[in-house]
């Protein structure tokens, strides 16, 4: 188990990357989907050892999980670039409304 964390992120890594090209994604988007993966299955495994520990005692256990942690992070990277994207449309509205109105 000295390495769980490590060997976790790269199971997560190699979700990412094998759901982006099950959704035949760029290159770029690829990339960007298994550096968050991997971060977000570090943090997961890491607050998982922590608060949990008798529950992630076998290697296997939280390969497993850093592995759906990998699939799933694609789909929260599509939907955090929804939401800046919006974000920015409604403050670059806002503020053209604004600069109308003075």
């Amino acid at each position: 188990m000295n390495n769980i964390d490590f060997m976790a992120a790269f199971a997560s890594i190699a979700a990412a990357l094998l759901r982006g090209l099950k959704q035949r994604l760029s290159k770029r988007a690829t990339i960007i989907n298994m550096i968050v993966a991997g971060v977000l299955s570090f943090g997961v495994v890491s607050g998982l050892l922590m608060y949990l520990p008798k529950w992630v005692e076998d290697p296997r256990t939280v390969v497993f999980i850093a592995f759906i942690v990998g699939w799933i992070s694609n789909d929260f990277t599509d939907k955090l670039d929804q939401v800046v994207g919006d974000a920015y449309d409604f403050v670059k509205v806002y503020f053209k409304n604004k600069t109308k109105k003075s």
